[in-house]
């Protein structure tokens, strides 16, 4: 399979994979720390990773290397990188269902609207 339909199944399943991370996540909560699962989350996706480099080493193209002046937004990625998942596991620990549901509900509004994040109101 090569093309737009092997990257629409990558999109699907990666669509599934995340869908499936948040209950699954509310489940183990219950026996571990929000820190500890974020680094397990990050701990499979590299052996995932590290999986598919190995299966797909004859699939990759020389890239560039960073530079220096590259140094602030990979500095900032990584913080970032390290920050969500941790903050993922914090919501899903202190949050329930329920809430997240009702907080979606006012957000969207009953028209179907849409609330606007930079301004505050509702937008068609």
């Amino acid at each position: 399979m090569t093309g737009k339909p092997k990257a629409i199944l990558f999109a699907f399943l990666a669509a599934v994979f995340y869908a499936i991370n948040v209950p699954v996540s509310k489940i183990l909560l219950r026996e571990v720390g929000p820190t500890t699962m974020a680094a397990l989350l990050y701990l499979g996706a590299g052996i995932g990773i590290g999986i598919l480099s190995l299966i797909n080493k004859k699939d990759r193209e020389k890239s560039e290397s960073l530079t220096r002046k590259d140094l602030p937004f990979v500095l900032g990625m990584i913080i970032l990188d390290i920050a969500a998942p941790i903050f993922l596991m914090l919501g899903i620990s202190y949050g329930s269902s329920a809430n997240a549901s009702v907080d979606v509900l006012r957000s969207t509004g009953r028209d179907g609207g849409r609330l606007c994040l930079g301004c505050g109101r509702h937008v068609e």
